[in-house]
């Protein structure tokens, strides 16, 4: 073997061993060897750098495709999306249409029931306003018939007053004779009057006046009420006063109301009742007390109790210094025991006038009023025909 460099090619197998080895002397096949090993490696290099570009190119082909499926999908999904929205804007299209056709319907409707709402509107506007003018025709009516009937009672309420001698009290809330206001005098106003006025259809219901008039009416009758609540009351009073027997018979009642009518009311003097009209015991006997004593203090002025014309001025047996004063319809009054008199025989006395002072004279225990009330000369309890029961 010369000087020569000498390269020993190799090969093995896949698992190792040796199968294969080859000498290379010769310079120019070391040179095609290198070369050749050079192309080798640079086509191994390049087919590596080309699989590794195409195994990439590969995997984005695949990703593309997967893109492309999923964008297909999503494409067929749209497609079906579409094809849902268009069906459901063909029924929409189709339910405005008829919705177009039954809203014209339901505008004819409407305007056929305002037309025969607005007739109604106008029917029963005619129908209230005739109904409104026969019902001030009734009212005036009633207020006609109220206005009687209130004066009528007014009569017979100060007959009343009369009989029981009440004096009168004015009304303070109106008259009846302005309730009924139709140009007319009250005295010419009728039932059938009233009924054949205001009962045109064409009466503007704002400008009748009978809901004032029911006002006025209304703020008659309260006082009305309240007067004869309180007529009431002093009626009871006086025929209370009234035997029961008498009450039975109207006209032995109405005589003996007309004559507590005229009888005195009013107290003579202050004080307090010290004996009373009736049998009582006096110094050890019954005795028939003729009158009413009141005790009061020396001095104590005493009124006449009614208007009268003084008929004794003077000493009287047992009753001491008295006066006696004739009022008329057969009553008398009595006055006794006084310290001393100021009346005249002859002088007309005026309710409250003074007639005299409080004293002790004559058959007398202490300073009192003994007063005594007469009718034609028959003695008459003064309780039941004074004003209070107590002074």
């Amino acid at each position: 073997m010369n000087n020569r460099s000498k390269w020993t090619l190799r090969l093995y197998d896949r698992e190792g061993q040796l199968y294969l080895t080859w000498h290379l002397t010769s310079p120019f096949i070391q040179a095609i060897f290198f070369v050749g090993a050079a192309l080798l490696a640079l086509l191994l290099y390049t087919a590596q750098a080309y699989w590794v570009r195409y195994d990439a190119m590969s995997k984005e082909l695949v990703q593309l495709h997967q893109e492309k499926q999923q964008q297909t999908e999503r494409l067929v999904q749209l497609s079906r999306q579409i094809s849902t929205m268009q069906q459901e804007h063909d029924r929409l299209d189709q339910l405005l249409q008829e919705s177009e056709g039954n809203l014209a319907n339901v505008v004819q409707q409407i305007d056929q029931e305002q037309h025969d709402i607005q007739n109604q509107a106008d029917m029963l506007k005619t129908q209230v306003w005739q109904e409104v003018a026969d019902y001030k025709a009734r009212v005036r009516a009633e207020m006609f018939y109220f206005k009687t009937g209130f004066t009528q009672l007014d009569q017979l309420t100060e007959q009343v007053r009369g009989m029981v001698g009440l004096p009168a009290i004015p009304l303070t809330s109106g008259n009846p004779e302005n309730l009924v206001n139709n140009n007319q005098p009250v005295n010419a106003v009728g039932p059938t009057d009233l009924k054949s006025e205001g009962t045109s259809v064409g009466t503007n219901p704002d400008q009748m006046n009978g809901f004032e008039s029911i006002a006025q009416m209304n703020n008659l009758v309260k006082p009305k009420l309240a007067e004869l609540q309180k007529l009431r009351d002093q009626v009871a009073q006086h025929l209370a006063r009234v035997e029961p027997q008498v009450r039975k018979d109207p006209v032995t009642l109405e005589k003996e109301l007309r004559m507590q009518k005229d009888a005195p009311k009013v107290w003579p003097v202050q004080g307090e009742i010290t004996s009373y009209f009736g049998y009582r015991s006096l110094d050890g006997q019954q005795d028939f007390h003729t009158g009413l004593d009141i005790g009061a203090k020396y001095g104590t002025v005493i009124v006449a109790t009614k208007m009268g014309t003084v008929i004794f001025a003077g000493w009287k047996a047992g009753y001491g210094w008295a006066v006696e004063l004739d009022h008329g319809n057969g009553y008398t009054t009595l006055y006794s025991h006084m310290l001393r008199y100021v009346a005249q025989v002859g002088e007309v006395l005026k309710e409250g006038d003074p007639l005299g002072l409080v004293g002790s004279s004559g058959h007398s225990t202490g300073p009192h009023v003994h007063y005594e009330v007469r009718y034609n000369q028959t003695p008459l309890d003064p309780l039941q025909f004074l004003v209070q029961s107590t002074p």
